[in-house]
């Protein structure tokens, strides 16, 4: 998530569209503007919430009291020299930095709980996969060196802790496959 500099804000970046949407004649006119209607006054009834984390994202509530007329054309250029004031505040920019920063903090902790889940989830399939080549290492050998079915499955039902169908399913599948042609199938 890169961050713009502070010089390089404007009105679509959140952080000025809401410290410029707090002047209440500058969000009125603007808001005047885009809906070509005349405001008669604006109510701020609380401040942004945002649902979404991301720094990108836009909200703000506002009750709007409407009256006849048209904007004036001259609230373009007080928009710019608003975001110009607000950009040259000192205090904006420290407030930017912590904002940016927790932004970031949240963005960093979610991909390290990507990571640890990731992580996790490699450790269980290497575990899954670790726990088969031993099984099927069991009984290849046993079956190479003459051991019977029977011992066999007692064995990797023992040393593996598995469930007997479980045992039975990875007989079937590694003693049919370490079959010498002249020894005796496994019993049905």
């Amino acid at each position: 998530m890169p961050m713009k500099r502070f010089e390089d804000l404007t009105l679509a970046d959140n952080f000025i569209f809401f410290k410029v949407m707090q002047e209440p004649d500058i969000c009125r006119r603007l808001l005047e503007v885009i809906l070509n209607i005349e405001i008669d006054h604006i109510e701020y009834l609380e401040g942004e919430k945002t649902f979404d984390a991301r720094y990108e994202a836009k909200s703000i509530r506002l009750d709007v009291y409407v009256k006849d007329g048209k904007a004036s054309d001259e609230f373009t250029e007080r928009l710019v020299e608003a975001v110009d004031i607000a950009k040259k505040n000192p205090k904006l920019r420290v407030e930017y930095m912590s904002y940016y920063a927790n932004q970031r903090d949240l963005y960093l902790k979610a991909h390290d709980k990507g990571v640890e889940e990731g992580r996790n989830e490699g450790i269980a399939i290497g575990k899954a996969e670790g726990l088969e080549e031993g099984i099927r290492a069991l009984i290849e050998t046993s079956r190479e060196l003459g051991s019977p079915y029977e011992e066999t499955h007692r064995r990797a039902v023992q040393k593996f802790h598995l469930p007997e169908e479980t045992a039975k399913a990875y007989m079937q599948k590694y003693w049919i496959l370490s079959r010498q042609p002249s020894q005796r199938p496994a019993p049905k």
